[in-house]
Formats: structure tokens, C-alpha cells, sequence
């Protein structure tokens, strides 16, 4: 039975359990801001900040990790610190589990709640520039961790879920392989540039308070920096700057952020497309081991085909919404655009994932198994009476045939009716011998020795060719003394 949507009780649970993930984050980020301003308050690059405006800034950059667009002196920052949304959201999924969401009612509530602490903080932190936009990002992201944490309640029943459920686990795989690519990217990029990072962090010399800001900053991006390198391994590239774009296809570079963490991408112009058939070949052999491997090889092809296209269907959705989450601007110029394309995320996610991934799921189906091999076994026979039929038919029998059949003719007018009685007294005689025996005793008297005697100057080719035209006749032999045999 559906709960009441407007109980007291209820809502006040929905309370405490929605605001401290919010209330914890945001009051965290700005002491965290405080913090990194206090060994600095009194250098004269901050000029006439306070304290005040310190903690403000920091109100607004918790804002930003749920889609706030501020500005700060006309340049606009959007790209949002994403280590505070996951850590948000993952609470906010946690205590949505326990309480159990029963209807669109309190479904509704929770957004309303978390929008209401929202616009608290927005009063506060009194922004500059669009940063109502706080607002669709806040609503967006509480409805998907709603609909995640409760959507078996929420949800109608349908067709529809029961392929949505059996699509579920070949869906995780795939988010785990297109992680582990992503935190290889990043590994491979801080090996291989950590000496860069390090000259492009000791060239800001803002003191212990600056080095420490500039420190937490970069952490709080960390989430965006998985999937700035999941875009890079899948093809779709990251876009830096003016100009800048790398990827695993290779890197077009330009003037790039003076920020350390950049250091990691690679610099020049550098052409490597051939690099594309790693992930390729890393989700077709994920394709092979989920249809081969587990609870998966029990289902049939119509399933896999379909479990599989929906599964990578989600993927390339989901990335694509993580690419729009984690790009943005951090000011004007250079600093104007981070991340990955969406579109373009999506896109190669289809070409380097799903379409591999299926057709190596296809192929590798027992039933798919069954219909090569039975095909094969096909060719194989076909092939091999083929080869016979083109063996005979280049046989010396077809060059010396009219000779040896005007021979064969002649032999059989001259020694027809000396032969004839021959034959059928050793078939009266041999009438209760095996069938072998009369075969042997019939090929013993046919014309095909006399042709032999006569002939024996030919060579062997060509006696065993007028053995074969004359076993017809030697067949036929025993059909004429047959009828006046004694009974």
C-alpha cells in the first residue's frame, strides 16, 4: 500500500537523511577555503580580500559541484569540482537505500529538499552571473540517485525492466574494463610527465598557503581527471585551452594551461591512430569471456544480442553525461574550455566498445559454434567429391576412350559365343557360392581378360581404362543364361 504523501513524520525522516551529505560538504568546503587563505590573508596579490570574501568564494565553489555557472572579476567558471558531487551523492544514495522511497511523493520531497538547502547557500554566497543554474543540476542529479536508490518502487513492471535487469551485470563489466582503461591512461600520463608537473608547480611561488590551495584544488577535480582519461583511451580525446585536443589517435597541441596537472599530457604533434585497436581488441575479448564465462553462456542468441546492445547502449549514454558533467570553464582565454566532447564521447564509446563487444559476442555463441562448424563440415565433403570428379575426369580414360571402346567392340563380336557358355556353366555351378564368389567367377570370364590377352602390349594405364568401359557388359553377363538354367 502506497504511503501518504504529505506525513509529518516521514518528511522529517526524508530531512535527515537528505541535508548532511549537503550540510557536512558545503560547510567543509568553505573552512577548507578558509584554511588555504589564512597563511596568505595578508600578501599583496589578494589586495583588499577579508575573510569574508574567502569564505564566500568557497560557498560558491561548493555551488559549482552541482552546475552553478559564477564569475569572478568577468571571467565565468563552470567546471565543476566533482570529488564534492560524488562524495554527496554517494551518501545521499546510502541513506535513500535504508529509508526505502515508496512513491513519486517523496520522490518529490527529496528535491525539494535538497533545492531548498541550495537556494540557502546560493543566499548566502550571493554569486555573480548565472548561477541559478545550480538549480537543474541539483534536481537532475537527486533524481537519478531517487531513481538508482528506489526504482524498483518507483518504476512500472514491464517487459521493458525485465531486459533493463538482464542487461544490469554485462553493464558493470563494461563500466569496469572502461575504468581500468581510464586509470591506466592517467597512470601511464603521471609516469611519464611527473618531472613536467613538478616544473610547472615550483614556477607558482605563492607560499605555504598558495602551494596548499593550488594542491586541494587540483584534488577536487580528480573524478573529472577519470574521465578526461576514459575520453582519451576510447578516442573521443580531451579539449584543453585554444586548441588543444589529445587522444589516443594522437594529439594536436597548442598553448596549454599553465596548470600541473596538465603536465601529464603528452606535447607536440603526435599521429598514433593505430593505438585505437587496444581498446578495440580489449572489448571484443571482454565480448568472448561474458558469453563463454559464467551465468552468461546459458543464454540464447536472441538474449546475448539484446542484453548486449542495451548494456553498451547505457555505457555510451552514461559517458556521455559524465563527459558533460566534467567540462566547463576555470576563466577566459586558455582556461575557457576543459574536458571531453559528449557527442563525441558517445560516439567512439559505439564504435570502440559496443560494436566490437557484440560481434564478438555473436561469434563466440555456442549456436554460432554449431552452425560453422556444420557449415564447414559442408565445404569439407563438397570440396572433397570436387577434387574426385576433377580426378576422373582427368584420368587418361578420356584421350584413348574411342580406341579402346572400337577394341572392346571387336573383342566382344569375336569371342561373344565361345565366352557365353563358358559363363553360364560357371554360374549353374556356383549357383549356391557366395555373391563374391560369383563376382569373382564372372570377372574371372569376361571379356575383360581376353581384351587383356589380346592387348597386352599397352600399357597399364590403359588396360585398367578398358576395364572399366567393359564392366558393364560383364555385369550384364549372367542376365542371358539365367532363364534356361535348370531349377
Amino acid at each position: 500500500m502506497e504511503k501518504p504523501v504529505f506525513n509529518a513524520r516521514r518528511i522529517v525522516l526524508l530531512g535527515k537523511t537528505v541535508l548532511p551529505p549537503f550540510l557536512f560538504s558545503s560547510v567543509f568546503t568553505v573552512l577548507l577555503v578558509s584554511l588555504c587563505y589564512a597563511p596568505t590573508a595578508s600578501a599583496a596579490a589578494l589586495g583588499d580580500t577579508t575573510w569574508a570574501d574567502a569564505a564566500r568564494f568557497g560557498a560558491q565553489w561548493w555551488l559549482m559541484a552541482f552546475g552553478a555557472t559564477i564569475k569572478i572579476q568577468g571571467a565565468a567558471l563552470s567546471l565543476m569540482p566533482t570529488l564534492i558531487t560524488v562524495l554527496v551523492l554517494a551518501e545521499l544514495y546510502r541513506g535513500l537505500r535504508k529509508i526505502d522511497i515508496a512513491s513519486w511523493g517523496e520522490a518529490g520531497q527529496v528535491v525539494g529538499i535538497v533545492l531548498a538547502f541550495i537556494a540557502g547557500v546560493g543566499f548566502i554566497a550571493r554569486p555573480a552571473g548565472p548561477w541559478w543554474t545550480v538549480f537543474i543540476g541539483g534536481a537532475a542529479l537527486s533524481f537519478v540517485i531517487i531513481v538508482a536508490a528506489a526504482g524498483k518502487n518507483l518504476l512500472p513492471a514491464g517487459t521493458w525492466q525485465k531486459y533493463l535487469l538482464a542487461a544490469v551485470p554485462r553493464l558493470r563489466w563494461v563500466v569496469k574494463v572502461v575504468l581500468i582503461c581510464g586509470i591506466l591512461a592517467l597512470a601511464a600520463g603521471v609516469i611519464s610527465g611527473w618531472e613536467k608537473v613538478a616544473e610547472i608547480h615550483s614556477m607558482y611561488q605563492k607560499g605555504l598557503g598558495g602551494n596548499l590551495g593550488l594542491v586541494v584544488v587540483q584534488i577536487f577535480y580528480l573524478p573529472n581527471y577519470l574521465v578526461w582519461g576514459i575520453a582519451w583511451a576510447l578516442g573521443a580525446g580531451v579539449h584543453l585551452g585554444l586548441g588543444y585536443t589529445s587522444s589516443i589517435l594522437g594529439t594536436q597541441a597548442n598553448l596549454l594551461p599553465a596548470l600541473p596537472v596538465l603536465g601529464i599530457l603528452p606535447a607536440g604533434n603526435i599521429n598514433t591512430p593505430w593505438l585505437v585497436l587496444l581498446p578495440i581488441l580489449i572489448f571484443a575479448i571482454l565480448g568472448v569471456l561474458l558469453t563463454r564465462v559464467g551465468k552468461f553462456n546459458t543464454e540464447t542468441l536472441g538474449e546475448l544480442v539484446r542484453s548486449t546492445l542495451i548494456s553498451t547502449l547505457l555505457a555510451a549514454l552514461l559517458l556521455a553525461l559524465l563527459a558533460l558533467a566534467t567540462s566547463g570553464s576555470l576563466g577566459a582565454g586558455q582556461m575557457a574550455y576543459f574536458g571531453a566532447r559528449p557527442a563525441a564521447v558517445a560516439a567512439f564509446t559505439l564504435l570502440v566498445v559496443a560494436l566490437p563487444m557484440l560481434l564478438a559476442s555473436v561469434l563466440a555463441h555456442p549456436l554460432i559454434g554449431k552452425i560453422t562448424r556444420a557449415r564447414l563440415r559442408y565445404w569439407r565433403g563438397l570440396y572433397g567429391e570436387r577434387k574426385q570428379k576433377n580426378a576422373v575426369g582427368s584420368a587418361p580414360l578420356s584421350s584413348s576412350a574411342p580406341a579402346d571402346n572400337s577394341a572392346v567392340a571387336s573383342a566382344k563380336n569375336a569371342d561373344g559365343a565361345v565366352n557365353a557358355p563358358s559363363v553360364a556353366s560357371s554360374l549353374t555351378t556356383s549357383s549356391m557360392s557366395s555373391p563374391v564368389s560369383m563376382q569373382s567367377a564372372v570377372s574371372a570370364e569376361s571379356p575383360a581378360s581376353v581384351q587383356s590377352e589380346t592387348s597386352a602390349a599397352r600399357a597399364d594405364a590403359e588396360i585398367s581404362a578398358v576395364t572399366a568401359v567393359t564392366a558393364p557388359t560383364t555385369a550384364s553377363a549372367p542376365s542371358a543364361p539365367s532363364a534356361d538354367s535348370p531349377q
